[in-house]
């Protein structure tokens, strides 16, 4: 069998366009698996990232839980001390009702009140010396009542009521001779006036005790 030339180089031509198709697509499949592997190269890059940012909001996800238990701890312990304080509040006005009342009781007493006329003193039994002043130098007036002042020291102001407020800046020896009561002598301008009042036994407080 004879092979012509033609037919040699007909061959020859179709190998070498057979030859370089296969370098082309072999080209072209090296390009692409070097593309490839540069976008998986890129994306693994941005695994890689999104894995750091990914542990970062872990982490602050972690501290805002932490934060948040301990807010919740602040905010029970917040109510338990208003609670706390509240009853401490509630037991401190409770006593201070208490001492308020046993202060009131303390400073209330049970006197006999008797009264004098000393700038009118018909009976002669009202007055000793200036009947315009005290047996200390005080002025006379309504204002001022007499007692013994080893009970009621001078300057111990007294709520009478029914009367006022006097303060004790006189005495007598009635008054200090009475051993069974705490007696108050009361101004009165005119001895019937003094007459009327009598003899009461009642209850005073004491609004501030005198002597030093």
């Amino acid at each position: 069998m004879s092979v012509t030339f033609n037919q040699v180089n007909k061959g020859v031509r179709t190998i070498n366009r057979d030859t370089k198709s296969y370098i082309l697509y072999f080209l072209i499949l090296v390009i692409s698996i070097g593309a490839l592997k540069t976008v998986i190269n890129e994306h693994k890059v941005e695994i890689v990232k999104m894995e750091i940012e990914i542990e970062e909001l872990n982490a602050q996800k972690e501290n805002l839980l932490r934060q948040k238990q301990l807010y919740e701890e602040i905010l029970e312990l917040k109510e338990e001390l208003e609670l706390n304080l509240t009853q401490q509040i509630d037991i401190l006005e409770k006593d201070t009702l208490e001492l308020q009342e046993e202060n009131e009781q303390l400073r209330t007493i049970r006197a006999k009140l008797t009264a004098y006329s000393p700038l009118d003193n018909r009976d002669g039994q009202q007055a000793e010396g200036n009947p315009t002043r005290t047996s200390i130098g005080r002025r006379v007036g309504r204002n001022i009542a007499a007692a013994d002042p080893k009970k009621l020291p001078y300057g111990t102001k007294l709520e009478v009521p029914g009367y006022g407020i006097v303060e004790i800046g006189d005495t007598g020896g009635a008054l200090r001779n009475d051993d069974n009561n705490i007696r108050i002598d009361l101004f009165h301008n005119t001895y019937p006036e003094a007459m009327n009042f009598g003899v009461k036994n009642q209850e005073i407080k004491i609004l501030e005790w005198g002597g030093d």
